[in-house]
C-alpha cells in the first residue's frame, strides 16, 4: 500500500522506439479512474529489478516488444535475463500470488515478431504468476 492509501499496480515497460513506453504511460494514466483504490507506478522493467528491487505487487502490467532477432529492447535486458533464467531452471512458484497482464508490441512482417513477449509470458507463468487476461498483441502491420 502506498502513502496515498491506494494499492499499487506496477506498469512495467521495455521499449526500443518508445512505443511500448508510450502505451504503458497511457495505461498507467487510466488506472486511478478505471480502478478506484489503485494507483499506477510506471517504470522500465530493468529499473523495476535494479532500483525497485523487484518489489512485486498483486497486480502487474507489462508492455514490451522484441528487438533485433527476438531480443529484449532497451530497458528490458536484465528482465529478459531474469525470464530466461526462470525458463531454463524451471523456477516454479517464485511469483506465486502475482497477477499480470501483458501487452506485446511489434510488427508481424519480422520473423521474430512477439518472441520477447512470448518468453516473458512463459517465464511469468512458470514462476507461478497468473495471467489475468488474454495477451494483448499490437501489430504495426495490421
Amino acid at each position: 500500500m502506498s502513502l496515498s492509501g491506494r494499492k499499487k499496480i506496477w506498469v512495467l515497460y521495455a521499449s526500443q522506439t518508445g512505443n511500448s513506453q508510450q502505451a504503458a504511460t497511457r495505461i498507467a494514466e487510466k488506472i486511478p479512474s478505471k480502478l478506484p483504490g489503485y494507483e499506477a507506478a510506471l517504470v522500465s522493467l530493468d529499473d523495476f529489478l535494479e532500483i525497485e528491487k523487484a518489489a512485486w505487487t498483486q497486480f502487474v502490467l507489462i508492455c514490451l516488444s522484441s528487438y533485433g532477432v527476438g531480443q529484449a529492447p532497451m530497458g528490458g535486458y536484465g528482465f529478459r535475463h531474469f525470464c530466461d533464467y526462470i525458463v531454463e531452471h524451471n523456477c516454479a512458484d517464485v511469483l506465486k500470488g502475482v497477477h499480470f497482464g501483458l501487452l506485446g508490441l511489434g510488427d508481424s512482417m519480422y520473423t521474430t515478431f512477439f518472441h520477447n513477449p512470448t518468453i516473458t509470458n512463459e517465464a511469468m507463468e512458470k514462476a507461478g504468476a497468473t495471467r489475468i487476461a488474454k495477451i494483448g498483441k499490437a501489430d504495426a502491420s495490421k
